[in-house]
């Protein structure tokens, strides 16, 4: 007789873990394949405007209705991985099943011929957060310009952007100029002296009964505020505090042991304001990094303008990184300039606006 082969119970149970780890690789992989396929027929369908033939006026109201229900960002995200992956760059979609959908959306903005066997064998060998990580590192150590991208002035209907350091390019634009300056500058302190910069040119920029709107972060408000009050003398006075909650949304600041929920918005008037009475608190829903890293959402600041932006104002925003003030500005009626430093920004912005339909700039 042959020996009795013996298998212990762990061995059994090792066997069974074994199996069903496969199966949830599958199961990964074919999700992938279900979101890649997704977002081809989600590109074709709005490229071909089919959405008109089933009576939707947009794109975007097709894919947030009922019967769809996949989301503007959700689906703009799928559409633009599959046009800068598989379309622009050429990648096989089995080559973007080990990245995953976040990683591959986080990238878009840096893949080319040149960086994408870079960027898909990073992605597919780091966890998510030290991908991103990876991504700053590699393409923004200074938040310097990126490879190969190039930008420039640009204008459309009720709006221009300005490519360049804003303590630059707003030397160029005259005194008196703006009923409103509505922004959002970064936060680390790094930058702190922009907001000298923010309030030396909004003294001069803005009419005598004109609004400095500052969304700041909460880590220096002491010196936020003390920064933009450096002007009082030509006529810039602090008017309140307006807070911008973001349900939901939670950062940690860290050494302060806090879980922050809301950002602050900082009114400065040049003189006596105008206006009928506002309530000193804005609702937002998740901020918006479709565009920008440091996006914030258009619903947040079309409330924001609404309330303490006089109807028919010329709106100037000097970082306007992806666009949502300038957007919302124009759905608001107003004309808007927008400043920024980055070129791919400008780009943003500029494709972002010149598509009725919202379109993400790389989609």
């Amino acid at each position: 007789m042959g020996e009795a082969i013996q298998i212990s119970r762990a061995e059994i149970i090792a066997g069974e873990a074994w199996e069903r780890h496969q199966r949830i690789l599958k199961l990964r992989d074919d999700a992938m394949i279900s979101f890649l396929a997704l977002g081809e027929e989600l590109y074709w369908f709005e490229e071909e405007k089919q959405y008109l033939e089933l009576d939707y006026e947009t794109f975007e109201q097709y894919v947030n209705s009922p019967e769809v229900n996949i989301g503007r960002r959700s689906a703009f995200m799928l559409k633009g991985i599959y046009q800068t992956y598989v379309l622009e760059a050429k990648v096989q979609p089995v080559a973007l099943l080990e990245s995953g959908i976040a990683k591959l959306d986080r990238a878009r903005p840096f893949i080319n011929d040149e960086t994408k066997d870079e960027i898909l064998s990073s992605a597919s060998s780091l966890s998510k957060y030290d991908f991103f990580k990876w991504l700053k590192e590699r393409f923004r150590p200074d938040k310097a310009e990126l490879p190969n991208i190039q930008a420039q002035d640009c204008e459309g209907d009720g709006w221009r952007l300005l490519y360049g350091d804003m303590r630059e390019r707003c030397l160029e634009l005259e005194d008196k100029s703006f009923d409103a300056i509505v922004t959002d500058p970064p936060y680390p302190y790094e930058y702190i002296e922009l907001f000298s910069d923010l309030a030396k040119q909004a003294s001069r920029l803005l009419v005598d009964d004109g609004t400095l709107l500052v969304m700041s972060g909460n880590m220096f408000l002491p010196e936020v505020y003390s920064r933009l009050s450096e002007h009082e003398e030509e006529g810039l006075h602090y008017r309140w505090t307006v807070s911008y909650l973001m349900p939901g949304v939670e950062s940690r600041a860290w050494g302060r042991t806090i879980w922050n929920h809301w950002k602050p918005i900082i009114i400065f008037t040049k003189g006596v304001p105008r206006g009928d009475w506002a309530v000193d608190v804005v609702t937002s829903p998740a901020p918006d990094k479709e565009y920008h890293y440091w996006g914030q959402s258009l619903q947040g600041m079309r409330g924001l303008i609404d309330s303490f932006v006089l109807p028919n104002s010329r709106v100037l925003d000097p970082f306007c990184g992806g666009g949502s003030t300038i957007e919302a500005a124009l759905d608001l009626g107003h004309e808007c300039i927008g400043i920024d430093n980055d070129a791919e920004a400008i780009l943003t912005i500029q494709e972002r606006l010149n598509d009725k339909g919202r379109k993400n700039w790389l989609a």
